[in-house]
């Protein structure tokens, strides 16, 4: 985990620890009568000093404010001149500095990020005095991911097509992170990912350490994650990475782009692209604002309501905004509790690695448990008894690893297999290439692994067989020349067949068909080859890719179309079995350009059903097989 920091912001702490030391030589113009109600009169400068409450205030250090009147050493010193606090800087270098600081008592307060806040409420205890009202009056962020408008990406969540889902695009693309851990940047965007199955753990699902391996292994490792300084830190910086094109994906406020480049604004850096070419995708979900941290076993409840009560009215005069802003981050408050400010955010980030422990009972300091009493997988039967060895050995390999029962449950079709992994009935499922995308596009499921062939692929190609000396073999562009010729198919509903339709389609060779929607697989493909074509038996001896390759040889059609999954094809001279008489020789075969690729099994759950620790550690015992 990235937890070291540039050695910049360490001299910068050193300097304004030094800086604090004198900061009775710094210079204010402030005028108190500007927070002196009218009618009031003016309390003299000995009254405001007996009055003064002692408060000690955490932040971190920034090289663009460091040295300049927004400088928070400086803020300090004015906002003790112009309120009943006598308030110390404390300069910290992270988030984490700031939760020590405050659990050991070296500060009283410290504004946070959700993620922090939340993290130092469940682990130390510590309390929300105040929360950040930003300037949308709300006391939460939209977390959201935002893409340049031309991108794919784009593309995908503006089709309005139910079958494209930008999300599952995000893949090895390269991200834009506002910062580590934090929570709109960071947690809220990959507890979506992990948690609708876009994404996997990568490691011990019980070690937040995993989160940058997920992260490096879901998404491009480039451009590393920003730390505390660096130009492409924090919101403006994630969107300053999308713009340049140092990133793909920026995960951002929903309000960013408005903020820092608004077209309005005639300061708005030079790196911004005009406001219509960023696309800003559906919420991840909503963070708490930063909050106002506490330690109640130092600040006394009476000591911490005065403060809130005076935080709250000052949040309420314009002319302390950049004070406040300065100190803070933000110009105006809002009274809440941890519960009430924190609680919902709980949800949103329980599949982060490493964060579930903070759900169990902290006395217990045993290894976090799977949420599952026994793991049950699903598979179409019947099973050879072969096939049946194998997924036995694999059952008790994976209740080895994890410690508790799991089992093969057989099932007659794809339909009552996803029904039962709905239903919960079953975790796990492994299906077929076809069957797998059908699960995933059209009823939520997702990939938790995938099974290689016996060649160690975990692919098969979609390919088209013709004879040698046909006019398809020496042609330049063979899958214009099909229309009217006599096609060998396997069958109408095996693989290889719904890939060349696909295809089909998509070259644009069925636009004859009126109403290609509600189009038979036999009606498009008649609309290209023979239109009196239809598909052979089960107990046909064209029937199968091992079929179609006959029906070609023999003369029964002039293109055959074939799933290889690694092999020459069937007719190879060192696999033609001695009894297949109708195998030409192999040089009697050519291949057109491949179809595509066709998935080989997976292995299939249900998102919204198995949760991301039970899941992590099935994929883990699964991959441990490899070795």
């Amino acid at each position: 985990m990235p937890t070291g920091q540039p050695i910049g912001n360490t001299l910068l702490s050193t300097m304004m620890l030094l800086l604090v030391s004198f900061s009775g030589c710094l210079q204010t113009n402030s005028d108190n009568s500007e927070l002196v109600t009218p009618g009031q009169e003016e309390p003299s400068h000995e009254e405001q000093m007996e009055a003064a409450i002692p408060l000690s205030i955490a932040f971190i250090v920034d090289e663009v404010t460091f040295g300049t009147q927004n400088d928070p050493s400086y803020m300090a010193e004015r906002f003790s001149d112009e309120t009943i606090f006598d308030v110390t800087p404390y300069p910290v270098e992270s988030e984490e500095a700031m939760i020590e600081s405050l659990r050991f008592g070296h500060v009283d307060l410290a504004m946070m990020d959700a993620a922090s806040s939340w993290m130092s409420w469940k682990n130390y205890d510590l309390q929300v005095l105040l929360a950040d009202q930003e300037n949308y009056g709300r006391t939460y962020y939209n977390s959201n991911a935002w893409v340049k408008s031309d991108s794919e990406i784009a593309t995908y969540h503006s089709d309005d097509d139910p079958l494209t889902d930008p999300f599952s695009l995000f893949e090895g693309k390269k991200p834009c992170h506002t910062g580590w851990f934090d929570s709109v940047g960071m947690l809220l965007p990959m507890g979506f990912l992990l948690g609708l199955g876009y994404a996997n753990v990568a490691g011990n699902p019980n070690d937040v350490e995993s989160l940058l391996f997920t992260i490096q292994d879901f998404l491009d490792d480039e451009p590393a994650i920003p730390q505390a300084g660096t130009k492409y830190y924090g919101y403006s910086g994630a969107l300053r990475c999308l713009s340049d094109g140092t990133g793909d994906i920026a995960f951002l406020q929903d309000s960013t782009v408005s903020e820092h480049c608004s077209e309005d604004d005639q300061n708005r850096p030079s790196w911004c692209l005009a406001e219509d070419e960023y696309t800003v995708l559906p919420t991840f979900g909503r963070s708490p604002s930063n909050a106002l941290m506490f330690n109640p076993d130092f600040l006394d409840s009476e000591t911490s309501q005065k403060i809130s009560e005076e935080f709250l009215r000052l949040s309420g005069i314009n002319e302390m905004d950049q004070t406040l802003r300065s100190l803070f981050g933000t110009s105006g408050f809002t009274s809440t509790t941890s519960f009430e400010h924190l609680d919902g955010y709980s949800s949103l980030i329980y599949n982060i690695p490493g964060l579930q422990a903070y759900f169990e009972d902290p006395s217990n300091s045993e290894q976090v448990n799977l949420s599952v009493e026994e793991i049950v997988i699903g598979v179409i039967g019947p099973l050879s008894n072969s096939t049946a060895f194998s997924f036995e050995f694999l059952a008790d390999s994976i209740s080895d690893d994890v410690g508790i029962n799991v089992s093969i449950s057989e099932f007659e079709n794809h339909i009552s297999l996803v029904e039962n992994l709905s239903n919960g009935v079953i975790n796990i499922a492994i299906t077929d290439g076809i069957s797998s995308w059908k699960a995933w596009k059209h009823d939520g499921m997702s990939v938790l692994a995938s099974l290689l062939n016996e060649h160690e692929r975990a692919f098969s190609q979609s390919l088209a067989i013709v004879k040698s000396d046909s006019e398809l073999a020496s042609s330049s562009d063979p899958y214009t020349l099909m229309s009217g010729l006599s096609p060998c198919f396997a069958g109408p509903s095996h693989p290889s067949t719904l890939l060349a339709t696909g295809h089909l389609i998509g070259e644009g060779l069925t636009n004859d068909l009126p109403d290609i929607g509600n189009s038979t697989i036999s009606e498009i493909i008649q609309s290209v080859f023979d239109s009196n074509y239809s598909f052979p038996g089960e107990e046909a001896e064209f029937h199968g890719t091992n079929g179609a390759l006959r029906c070609l040889s023999e003369g029964g059609g002039d293109i055959a179309f074939v799933i290889n999954d690694g092999q020459a094809i069937f007719c190879n001279d060192d696999l033609q079995p001695t009894d297949e008489t109708w195998c030409l020789d192999s040089e009697a075969y050519a291949s057109l350009p491949s179809l595509g690729d066709l998935p080989y099994r997976s292995f299939i759950y249900d998102p919204t059903i198995l949760d991301v620790v039970s899941r992590t550690a099935i994929l883990n015992s699964i991959l441990s097989l490899n070795y």
